[in-house]
């Protein structure tokens, strides 16, 4: 008998068409058993209690954008969303009651409890919070404020950025607006990782968009937050 407790093995299906890593509950395997775990894991769902490895992601965002790549995160099975950082509700309307941000009212509607709205993410009682979520990784987009030293190397795999420009053109608050009164003809979606700087850190991936003549910036902005999210969740899976 080869003695396995919660070991990770990575199963590859017969027909080639993805890669999945999962953790078996088990304390032992026979040797015939563990040589054929790739035949067909279907076939050991109804044999083995299998867990799927998750990464734990804490997502920090405020706007229409942020939500949107919230939701592509939350529909990837390797992803765990266990906190939303979102910036503090604010007046609106007329009456000016407090509204809480689109990221924000995203996150509720969907059945995120553990939510967080600080003036100031860099506080001790703000890290306190987010680190008793003890996340892998921290995911931003269009979170409105500066992450300091001490957060950005809180996860083991630091913090993701997703910002909509290829780059190292159009950093700072507007690049959709930046790239179309530049007359661009091409944009994208550029995932980093954070560093001290504003948009500043190594690249990880992007993702290119066309600028056609007769797009505005609201559905410019639109199509980039959806290839912003696909982009940032294959960017987690793959750090």
């Amino acid at each position: 008998m080869i003695k396995y407790l919660c070991d990770t093995v990575t199963l590859d299906f017969v027909n080639s068409i993805s890669r999945y890593n999962f953790t078996f509950s088990l304390f032992s395997l026979t040797y015939h058993q563990v040589v054929s775990l790739s035949i067909d894991v279907a076939i050991y769902e109804h044999f083995f209690d299998i867990i799927y490895i998750s990464m734990r992601v804490v997502f920090m965002g405020s706007s229409d954008a942020s939500a949107t790549c919230l939701k592509a995160i939350m529909r990837e099975r390797e992803l765990e969303v266990v906190g939303v950082v979102t910036q503090p509700d604010r007046p609106a309307g007329r009456g000016k009651t407090l509204t809480p941000c689109p990221c924000k009212a995203f996150a509720i509607e969907h059945g995120i409890t553990e939510i967080i709205t600080p003036e100031d993410v860099n506080t001790e009682d703000s890290m306190a919070k987010i680190r008793s979520w003890k996340p892998d990784v921290i995911a931003v987009v269009a979170f409105g404020q500066f992450l300091k030293a001490p957060l950005l190397n809180l996860p083991m795999a630091g913090c993701i950025n997703c910002h909509f420009s290829l780059l190292p053109k159009y950093r700072g608050a507007s690049p959709v607006v930046s790239a179309l009164a530049a007359g661009e003809k091409l944009t994208g979606v550029t995932a980093m990782r954070m560093g001290l700087g504003m948009d500043d850190g190594p690249i990880l991936l992007q993702s290119y968009e066309p600028i056609y003549s007769d797009v505005t910036g609201g559905e410019l902005m639109d199509s980039l937050a959806i290839t912003g999210g696909v982009t940032l969740a294959k960017t987690l899976k793959l750090i």
